[in-house]
Parts: structure tokens; C-alpha cells; sequence
């Protein structure tokens, strides 16, 4: 009998976090969607409107897919979405270790490919810009 009054509040612990997550959730997606109606935020997501629609209406769980679209789309962490993290974006941080340096040597004494090396160096160049 003890047993199961402790199997019952934990259910009823992690039944609370569960809304509390969801609230937040809801929130959060709320405030990504801003002015677009439902129809256009299902389009700008690439997702279903009456999946999107069941989020909001809280009528149904968001999907892994719906929070990946919803994440790469509105450029916000899933940690954020889920209230697991206060930092809305992730950001990159590059150490500059003389990669530049490597790819055009490997270029010269490897003999990589010069479309190859030139991608790279080009992809390297605008990650340094956007920092």
C-alpha cells in the first residue's frame, strides 16, 4: 500500500512538470508565431496546419518533427523551447587555429582537389564573418 502511494506521487510530480513544460511550450510557440495565423505559420514551418493547429489548441503533444521544424525555423533552441534553457539561440564559437592555413597547405601538399579547398576556404571566411 505504501508502494503505491509513492508510484502515485511521482506520477503526479512528473504529471505536473508535464503541464508546466507544456504551458511554456505553448507560450514560447505563441510568441515565435507572432502575427501569422494558423494557416500561415503551418506553412512557414512545412508542417501540417491541423498538427499545428492541435499544438496550440493544446489538443495534442508536439511531435519531434514539429519541434525540429519549429527549432530550425524560428532559429531557437529545442532546450529553449521546453524551458530546459533560458538562451533562446545557440550560438557557434570558432577557434581560429590556423584552419585557413591548414586547408591551403593540404591544398598545395595534399593536392586537394582546388574546388574542394576553395569551398571550404569560402565556408570558413563567411562562418568568421558571421561571428
Amino acid at each position: 500500500m505504501k508502494e503505491q502511494r509513492q508510484v502515485f506521487h511521482i506520477c503526479e510530480i512528473l504529471s505536473s512538470a508535464n503541464v508546466k513544460i507544456m504551458k511554456l511550450f505553448l507560450e514560447r510557440l505563441n510568441h515565435l508565431r507572432g502575427d501569422m495565423n494558423v494557416t500561415e505559420f503551418s506553412r512557414f514551418l512545412g508542417m501540417k496546419q491541423r498538427t499545428v493547429d492541435a499544438c496550440l489548441r493544446s489538443e495534442r503533444k508536439p511531435s519531434i518533427e514539429l519541434l525540429l521544424a519549429i527549432c530550425e525555423k524560428c532559429n531557437v533552441t529545442s532546450d529553449w523551447m521546453l524551458g530546459r534553457s533560458s538562451q533562446k539561440t545557440s550560438t557557434i564559437v570558432l577557434k581560429n587555429d590556423g584552419v585557413k592555413e591548414k586547408v591551403k597547405a593540404l591544398k598545395k601538399d595534399a593536392g586537394l582537389i582546388c574546388e574542394q579547398a576553395d569551398a571550404l576556404l569560402g565556408t570558413i571566411t563567411k562562418m568568421e564573418g558571421a561571428l
